[in-house]
């Protein structure tokens, strides 16, 4: 079975529609996992993404804030 290949536009989308969604679940998770499959990926990846999305979100604070990790 091919692993599918996502293009980051497809994953920056799915990424801001967890974000926009998740006040509408009572976790993330659930909100992962509702998502996960309207967009054609397992929960697992959207996950992954969320996370290095948020990763790369502090990383741009702390450049702005001059914090030292």
């Amino acid at each position: 079975m091919k692993k599918p290949n996502y293009t980051p536009e497809i994953r920056e989308r799915a990424v801001q529609l967890l974000i926009e969604s998740e006040k509408d679940y009572p976790s993330t998770w659930a909100a992962i996992t509702a998502i996960a499959p309207k967009i054609g990926c397992t929960p697992e990846t959207l996950r992954a993404w969320h996370q290095k999305h948020l990763g790369w979100c502090f990383k741009k604070y702390a450049e702005t804030k001059q914090v030292e990790f």
